[in-house]
């Protein structure tokens, strides 16, 4: 499952910039003032592009900022951006290379049913509930257009947290050193007290999936340790359900032309928010209900592995997987909607999803397991990785194409080498049968099965009335981190071993086997 901490730790760090960018942060009442100066500021750089106490060298830093420039060929320090007209589609726009499909005509009535899905279902908003919506500014429009739902639905305020790519990308490049070791008091508020109101949170997920390439990643690192420690208080509660969240996507340029490289940018657009309509069963005009009934058949699943209650699972494929998966005692399985511990209600924390989870023991995970997709991971790309793991910790990792944050990743506490999730999705799942990568974990983790490292979501029974001590003797792991990534294949074999020394096959050839 795609959590929203792993999404924050490196953007709460962008949005205090947004105001140095003009565009604001939230307030806790909800209005948009411009941040204070210290501890979020971009400062000047010295014209070398170098700042004092910045770790890249002169050359590195050029490098990035050409490719800053690729990225936002036509933005400049002067240029102001027109919201207005962000995220609509333009109906008499013609489309290069490429037919739109029948069954997607109405386009606006499917984007306004996934807005209804978002509010209803995946925070399933209840009247007098704040709701807090983090976001690009790109996507004002569509934002305007969930806080009218919101407000439909009885919320008693919108709170906005906004972002912004280009300069979180700046930032990271440009700003003094020292800023990346602290996180700023207004997050802290922002994030941990309306965690513990039990206010809901709906994340819009657009990024640029390469935005910060080249950037030093022990920035990143830091940046991640100082907003993780900082946001304990958001990241114990939204792992427990103490407060309804949900991650949706919707298509940034950037991101469109990354998965449809041969359409004109705004067929990619298009193109994109197409696959999420499907995705997130909005097709048919009655996304709810769809959705709805999505979750009841994720539940079958859930009560057959519950009943089965496996001590270990065996993974094996021809990548190279060969692990072994202890189980901790008084595990369960979960998938589909969720419960808030804070009022009883259900909500979707992940749309679109197709898993069912659970946790592994902290210290019995033990072999070799192969990534089969890509990996999108704090703005870079990671290609052609595996992990060895010994007692539970990752002692061996290698990747082709982005081994430095990959590892960097994994060092960022003691729990980070852990696994903290293992999740089941067969390979015949929508998502996989689209043939596309997406380069979102989000949507990447639903067309396969995914193990997690980092924090562990407690699925333990009783594990309400543990304190952090008793749940890390029960297995369960802890880290301010939550990476998601890729193991399933066509020729995927699951068998699970249950308490009594039975051998059950659970996946045949990448898909479940009951």
């Amino acid at each position: 499952m795609k959590k929203i901490l792993a999404l924050i730790l490196v953007l709460v760090m962008a949005v205090s910039l947004c105001a140095c960018g003009g565009t604001g942060t939230a307030s806790a009442g909800g209005e948009s003032k411009p941040a204070a100066s210290s501890g979020g500021e971009s400062k000047p750089a010295a014209q070398s592009g170098v700042q004092t106490g910045q770790s890249e060298a002169a050359e590195e830093i050029l490098n990035a900022e050409k490719d800053t420039a690729k990225k936002f060929p036509n933005q400049n320090e002067d240029d102001t951006v027109n919201l207005d007209n962000v995220g609509r589609f333009d109906a008499d726009n013609s489309l290069k290379e490429y037919t739109e499909d029948p069954s997607m005509s109405d386009f606006e009535t499917m984007k306004q049913d996934y807005i209804r899905l978002l509010i209803r279902e995946g925070v399933n908003l209840q009247p007098g509930q704040r709701l807090v919506i983090s976001a690009a500014v790109d996507l004002a429009d569509f934002v305007r257009a969930c806080a009218r739902e919101a407000y439909d639905a009885g919320c008693s305020e919108v709170i906005l947290n906004w972002s912004d790519d280009e300069l979180s990308r700046m930032k990271y490049l440009r700003a003094d050193s020292a800023v990346f070791d602290v996180c700023a008091p207004w997050h802290e508020l922002l994030y941990n007290t309306t965690a513990e109101e039990g206010a809901a949170w709906l994340f819009l997920d657009s990024d640029d999936p390469e935005n910060l390439k080249g950037v030093d990643p022990d920035r990143i690192r830091r940046s991640q340790a100082a907003s993780g420690k900082a946001l304990e208080t958001f990241r114990r509660l939204e792992t427990s359900n103490g407060f309804p969240w949900c991650i949706a996507a919707v298509p940034s340029a950037a991101w469109a032309k990354l998965v449809f490289p041969d359409l004109a940018e705004d067929a990619a657009v298009r193109r994109l928010w197409e696959e999420i309509f499907k995705a997130a069963r909005c097709t048919r005009g009655a996304a709810v209900d769809d959705w709805r009934a999505h979750s009841d058949e994720l539940q079958k699943h859930v009560d057959i592995l519950n009943e089965y209650d496996f001590r270990f699972l065996h993974y094996e494929n021809s990548l190279g997987t060969d692990l072994t998966v202890e189980l901790p005692e008084g595990h369960f399985w979960t998938g589909g909607a969720e419960k808030c511990t804070k009022n009883g209600v259900m909500f979707s924390a992940n749309i679109p999803t197709e898993e069912v989870f659970t946790l592994p023991k902290r210290d019995g995970v033990n072999g070799t397991v192969v990534a089969s997709k890509p990996l999108s991971l704090n703005g870079n790309i990671i290609e052609g990785f595996r992990f060895t793991l010994k007692d539970g910790k990752i002692v061996e990792l290698h990747a082709d194409v982005g081994e430095d944050i990959l590892r960097d990743a994994t060092l960022l506490d003691e729990g980070a080498s852990y696994f903290g999730e293992m999740a089941l999705v067969p390979w015949d799942s929508p998502i996989s049968q689209s043939g596309l990568l997406f380069y979102s974990t989000l949507f990447d983790e639903n067309a396969s099965c995914h193990f997690a490292f980092g924090e562990a979501y407690p699925c333990i029974r009783g594990a309400e009335e543990l304190d952090e001590e008793a749940l890390r003797a029960r297995g369960v792991n802890q880290s301010i981190t939550h990476v998601d990534f890729m193991v399933g294949t066509p020729d995927l074999r699951i068998t699970g071993t249950t308490h009594d020394g039975r051998e059950i096959p659970v996946f045949v050839n990448g898909c479940f086997a009951f």
